[in-house]
């Protein structure tokens, strides 16, 4: 029954909600019959908007296909084979712009640089020192220029947390997640090298406290039958040094190694990376002959040295000028560089003439 408001008769609430809900199943189900009738049309749509966008990609392809085999050689990466851009024209380079293609240039310009400079050298220390020949072989060594800083009570406290902890726990490093003992003894070259390196390898005993373990302090006290592992604790903790380098082992000083040999860790002793295992060859199968060991840091000549049994003797080396293309010298560079490679050589074939 039709309600009164105001004077005006209204259908009842009920009867409203009734109608609505009326209207929107009949807008529903028009929208239903309208999906139904479009349905393949809006698919043959979608199919043609995805056809037309696989078409303009493969043209892109194709466009930047043709651009490439039309492009000169110098205008196109020749990592990737990516055509260059006008900035990278402009330069000179013969490389992308992407980091994979920046690192492989870079990469082939400081091999480039090492290969010219591998003869040169080797003459230029026949030269310098009035060697009767030439070194044997020339290794290669990374940066490493130590600064010292104070070893001061915090990093003595933590340090020996560290050992204690060792103690109470029972720590024992897993020798198979260290490098093979490769290091042999007998032949002074090894040492000299390491002291003309100044120690990079001993940066892993940062982060390794020195690689002491329970095996180190239990070795300290069976020679010590009077003492036990704590005072073996305290014996590593007095034996820091009063400076040590940054950023490396707390028992590395501007001279080596603050810990005797028999005090250190197995694979302090036993560890040679790829230059002292070279040097160790040389030494084993001809004592007497020299190596050439040269310290190269962002394609410069850090500091270069003759390295013989009885001596270590610095010698001045150049670095080849560094080219534009960062991957392959220009003709300019390549006369460069045949110049220092023939001053080099000039004196020691003069005094093959001599002989």
């Amino acid at each position: 029954m039709a309600d009164r408001v105001g004077g005006h008769s209204v259908a009842p609430r009920s009867l409203v909600t009734t109608r609505a809900a009326q209207q929107r199943h009949a807008g529903d189900a028009q929208q239903q019959r309208y999906a139904c009738c479009c349905a393949p049309l809006m698919a043959r749509v979608r199919c043609e908007q995805t056809n037309i966008q696989h078409i303009r990609a493969a043209a892109r392809w194709k466009a930047q296909a043709d651009a490439m085999k039309a492009a000169p050689a110098n205008t196109v990466c020749r990592h990737c084979g990516v055509v260059l851009d006008a900035l990278a024209r402009r330069r000179g380079v013969d490389f992308c712009g992407a980091a994979q293609c920046r690192h492989q240039a870079a990469q082939a310009h400081t091999a480039g640089l090492k290969q010219a400079l591998s003869s040169a050298a080797l003459a230029a220390a026949r030269s310098q020192l009035q060697l009767q020949e030439a070194p044997a072989t020339l290794v290669w060594l990374q940066h490493c220029e130590p600064q010292m800083i104070a070893v001061d009570d915090e990093d003595r406290d933590r340090h020996r947390s560290y050992l204690e902890s060792v103690v109470a726990d029972g720590m024992v490093i897993d020798r198979t997640r260290l490098a093979a003992s490769t290091a042999d003894d007998k032949h002074p070259q090894g040492a000299r090298l390491c002291a003309q390196c100044r120690g990079r390898c001993c940066e892993h005993g940062a982060g390794w406290r020195a690689f002491i373990d329970l095996t180190v302090l239990s070795r300290w006290q069976q020679e010590h039958p009077a003492c036990n592992l704590a005072d073996a604790v305290d014996a590593y903790v007095t034996m820091l040094p009063a400076e040590h380098v940054r950023g490396a082992c707390l028992y590395q000083t501007a001279t080596g190694c603050a810990l005797p040999r028999e005090r250190r860790a197995d694979i302090c002793n036993g560890f040679a990376c790829e230059a002292l295992q070279r040097v160790q060859r040389v030494a084993e199968s001809a004592p007497a002959r020299a190596v050439l060991a040269v310290t190269f840091h962002r394609d410069q000549v850090e500091r270069a040295a003759v390295i013989e049994a009885d001596a270590t003797r610095a010698i001045a080396l150049e670095t080849p000028t560094r080219t534009r293309t960062m991957s392959r010298p220009t003709p300019k560079h390549a006369n460069q560089t045949e110049a220092l490679s023939a001053q080099a050589q000039a004196p020691s074939r003069a005094a093959d003439r001599e002989r």
